[in-house]
């Protein structure tokens, strides 16, 4: 008997360390697709794909941190047939891999794989129902899940209904959201949602506008350029501006870094964007420029860009975060003492105001302060930095602080 409780006694921790273990989502052996879709329908369930790269960032992410969650593989393994799908090869790739990579290209060709990771779902028969995209916490995926089993929020399955639907308006705002967010042409869809409001100038509606306006062509920006007093009395006097600069902003950023060849800011794009937005377009050359040269590394054209932006544009930035992209650029690449001046006005006002007491954001104030030869007063801000610092990222201001006083550079070469 003793004999015996002591075999018992040896086994109840490996019993409750097997208990534990985290069983994550269980992804088949895929021999084929056809395979697959077998076995869902021989199981009536739907079929979750989960669409990666090797290369990719977020889907490492999320096999390593979500997929291996205990509630969140419980929930998969209940309601679907899980499978991986590699759509890039590499010379690592196993037997198995290498066996699915017809299948894999037919279904990259076929859905339109554009992000990673993507997940599409099937129904037990082989239809695509839906489809989610992007990294995510346990929770968040956890809901797309739910809403991957429901008919009512099935993107593919909603999206039919569009015709027989053009007077409901809950469901138009729902499937133009759903379609932007899998980026996915949803201009019909947003035609139809505006048709059905009596002003597309209230809270809820401008919040609609922001979340789907992307480019020029969109309804929402059309929208706005032409009614900026009613967007104005809505959210704030300016924000109009903002928006329309904004979008004009990114598009062309784009269309000049999609070309071949130097990626300049030429006379016929400012004489085009002067004559199509001639109410924001000095101001949309003038950040543009600011972006380029930021881009491309151009610090000597840098500086004349930012000081004439920041000169006639600068009392509207008021975010932090771009107060100190432009004054952390003009200390780490700038040497001209004037500039240097003005750059440590805009980094005080990065968290001067509010309650913001920002390391990251404060660090570069006492680094400009120090290249201005404010030796001491930028070793006493930067210990008030060290201060505040987490733990773990003390090392750095520590590091500035010593270089600080052996009068070390602590900007690039």
């Amino acid at each position: 008997m003793k004999k015996l409780g002591l075999v018992f006694m040896l086994l109840v921790p490996f019993f409750m360390q097997a208990q534990t273990t985290h069983k994550g989502i269980k992804f088949e052996n895929v021999k084929s697709w056809e395979s697959i879709l077998s076995q869902a329908k021989a199981a009536q369930k739907y079929v979750f794909v989960d669409c990666y790269a090797t290369w990719c960032g977020p889907c490492k992410y999320m096999s390593e941190n979500v997929f291996t969650i205990d509630r969140v593989g419980q929930f998969y393994n209940e309601n679907f047939i899980c499978v991986k799908v590699q759509l890039d090869s590499t010379k690592d790739d196993n037997e198995e891999t290498k066996s699915f990579y017809a299948d894999a290209s037919a279904i990259n060709k076929k859905y339109k794989i554009q992000v990673f990771p993507t997940y599409l779902i099937f129904s037990s028969e082989g239809e695509l129902v839906h489809r989610f995209v992007g990294s995510m916490g346990d929770t968040l995926f956890m809901k797309k899940g739910k809403e991957s089993l429901m008919p009512s929020t099935q993107y593919y399955v909603i999206k039919k209904k569009f015709s027989k639907s053009l007077s409901d308006s809950a469901f138009l705002r729902r499937l133009t959201i759903s379609a932007w967010s899998l980026n996915e042409d949803y201009s019909e869809y947003a035609k139809a949602y505006i048709a059905t409001q009596n002003s597309m100038f209230t809270k809820a509606n401008v919040d609609f506008i922001n979340k789907i306006t992307r480019s020029t062509i969109d309804t929402g920006f059309k929208l706005v350029l032409n009614n900026q007093g009613k967007y104005d009395e809505m959210i704030g006097n300016g924000k109009a501006n903002s928006f329309i600069v904004d979008i004009i902003v990114n598009e062309e950023f784009e269309k000049i870094f999609s070309v071949k060849g130097d990626k300049k800011l030429t006379k016929t794009i400012e004489e085009r964007l002067k004559k199509v937005y001639p109410k924001q377009a000095k101001e949309a050359i003038a950040i543009l420029k600011v972006s380029l040269y930021s881009e491309l590394k151009d610090w000597k054209h840098y500086k004349t860009a930012i000081s004439y932006f920041m000169k006639v544009y600068g009392a509207k930035i008021t975010t932090s975060s771009q107060l100190n992209e432009f004054a952390w650029n003009v200390f780490d690449h700038i040497d001209d003492q004037s500039t240097l001046k003005e750059a440590l006005k805009w980094s005080k006002k990065s968290f001067s105001g509010t309650n913001l007491q920002d390391p990251a954001v404060m660090d570069t104030y006492a680094n400009l302060l120090y290249k201005l030869g404010r030796t001491q007063e930028a070793i006493d801000f930067e210990t008030k930095v060290l201060k505040l610092a987490p733990d773990n990222d003390k090392t750095s201001y520590q590091e500035t602080i010593g270089k600080m006083k052996k009068g070390e550079k602590t900007w690039t070469e």
